[in-house]
């Protein structure tokens, strides 16, 4: 009985030693400034070679150096608020990835939690492994599996999740998504393969009206704008989806080549009337949109809609903890949402001045 007492004394002293070292590590570990040109150096090389072969197709977002966007981009969402902890990790981790460097020290957290629901934590830890893969054993095969994940991770991830929360840029970001994809099985053809098959079944915005939101999106060309509105003649669909309904074989050459103004039809101004925006901006020349108040009026309407269910989830698990505790009828609950959703509009914040404005 003793020694089993004393063996585990043992282990519970090994295991608080190893936490210690491990977390001092973690805290301490700085980064090597060279570890690009150790391991994948050829795979990394197609931050820069991918813009010579997409050169053709890229037309909302062209740019000349893809890693030098994504470093100024990474940079941008690093100077504002994230809303969430890991945001940040996940953005200081990508930066230290393709520069090697960070201006400010940054504690190394150990790795979070797996969700099912966030694959960010999945992005997170894959991005740790290759950082730190010389402090433990890894095979050669299992170090260029999670290279190709980190490239794909900086290379379309962390642009596609940081944005997606911008209801005017979501269409024409879906179809850039897809012709990213399209090009990139030059590099690695599993990888574009199981990424379009998976976009394939979550195109909501590049329906008929959905499409139309892409008219308040200004990264969007004045050419292509004037298309659009030409394009607003055209006879919709019989049957509009609610999706769109494409395989993954009929992402070819000739879908990549395509503009948003291919998804734009008479069907589109219903999203228009749907949301009480005016548009006679629609009547003059792009150039002069910005001018327009029916246009300003209606970029804020758009802008203000909530396309992603993150809050949607927060308020509605605030929602059934609080009110677990006065009512368990489904049909209460519902009335509840509606009612905190109206109080909300009329009290937008806690300020004196607005608790005292009467309604």
């Amino acid at each position: 009985m003793s020694q089993k007492k004393s063996n585990k004394r043992k282990r519970q002293t090994s295991d608080k030693e190893y936490s210690k070292n491990d977390t001092l590590q973690s805290e301490n570990t700085d980064v090597d400034n060279n570890y690009i040109e150790e391991d994948g150096s050829n795979k990394l090389e197609l931050f820069d070679s991918l813009d010579d072969h997409t050169s053709k197709y890229l037309t909302m977002t062209e740019k000349k150096n893809v890693k030098e966007d994504i470093l100024n981009f990474v940079k941008s969402k690093l100077e504002t608020k994230q809303p969430r902890g890991d945001y940040r990790e996940f953005l200081e981790l990508i930066f230290i990835f393709i520069s090697g460097n960070l201006e400010n020290k940054i504690k190394m957290h150990p790795p979070g939690a797996m969700h099912q629901a966030r694959w960010m934590a999945r992005a997170i830890y894959c991005l740790k492994i290759f950082l730190f893969r010389s402090q433990y054993n890894i095979s050669d095969l299992t170090k260029k599996a999670i290279c190709e994940i980190c490239v794909f991770i900086i290379k379309f991830y962390v642009k596609a999740w940081f944005t997606c929360p911008l209801p005017n840029k979501s269409p024409n970001q879906d179809l850039q998504f897809i012709k990213d994809m399209k090009l990139y099985e030059v590099f690695d053809r599993e990888i574009s393969r199981v990424s379009i098959q998976k976009l394939c079944n979550h195109l909501w915005y590049l329906t008929e009206e959905a499409a139309a939101l892409s008219f308040f999106d200004d990264s969007i060309p004045l050419e292509v704008k004037r298309q659009m509105v030409k394009a607003l003649k055209k006879k919709a669909t019989k049957y509009p989806a609610k999706r769109l309904i494409i395989k993954p074989n009929q992402i070819d050459d000739k879908f990549i080549e395509k503009n948003i103004d291919a998804f734009i039809t008479e069907e589109s101004l219903k999203l228009f009337s749907r949301f009480n925006i005016d548009d006679g901006f629609l009547k003059h020349d792009p150039t002069f949109w910005e001018s327009s108040e029916s246009y300003i009026n209606g970029k804020k309407i758009i802008n203000s809609l909530k396309i992603v269910n993150d809050t949607a989830e927060r308020a509605v698990k605030l929602m059934e903890e609080y009110n677990s505790t006065l009512t368990l009828d489904e049909e209460q609950k519902q009335f509840i949402l509606k009612c905190v959703q109206e109080h909300r509009k009329i009290y937008p914040d806690c300020k004196k001045s607005t608790l005292q404005q009467q309604y």
